[in-house]
């Protein structure tokens, strides 16, 4: 099971990856709109999910630790094929990406921020952090970094999502009188 949970979590990865590349090659810049990251995290929570979801029906018992254990393993099989490839896509083999990202970021920012009205300096001051932050992204460093923080906010996930999906167990005690 535990194998299963894993093999799907690398199966969520190389699905992610293949979106991140495909969109990368079609026009990099999708990667920083809003509706793609939000179209990304939605299939970030709902895959493994249904990846739990089916492994649950191939068991008999599907306690709460092996509902979490699953889920957990899934989502840190996706993060893991997810960072390698991204290293190897934006460490290795185009370097200059983060920092190009970073400005289509802050462009779609900015043309939300003047849509709101807001302008001056504070706009400066949340378009340069936006720069920084982006670009930091796909720095080595970020990214082991972001194995971390994705592998505890996975661990949060799992715990939700297996106190809902776990099977409870059937009991038969009569109370006696």
């Amino acid at each position: 099971m535990l194998k299963k949970a894993f093999t799907s979590g690398i199966v969520i990865g190389l699905i992610i990856s293949l979106i991140s590349i495909l969109l990368y090659f079609i026009d990099y810049t999708l990667l920083a709109s809003m509706t793609m990251g939000l179209i990304m995290i939605v299939l970030m929570i709902a895959l493994p999910i249904i990846a739990a979801v089916r492994i649950k029906k191939e068991q008999e018992s599907f306690n709460l630790k092996e509902a979490f254990l699953t889920v957990f393993l899934i989502c840190v099989g996706s993060i893991l094929v997810s960072t390698a490839v991204n290293f190897i896509m934006y460490g290795l083999y185009d370097p200059g990406f983060g920092e190009r990202l970073a400005e289509a970021a802050v462009e779609n920012q900015e043309a939300m921020m003047t849509r709101f009205g807001l302008s001056g300096e504070e706009m400066d001051k949340a378009l340069e952090e936006t720069y920084n932050r982006t670009k930091e992204q796909y720095e080595p460093g970020s990214m082991l970094l972001g194995v971390l923080i994705g592998s505890l906010i996975s661990a949060v996930f799992s715990i939700i999502v297996a106190l809902i999906i776990r099977k409870k167990e059937q009991t038969n005690n009569v109370l006696d009188a």
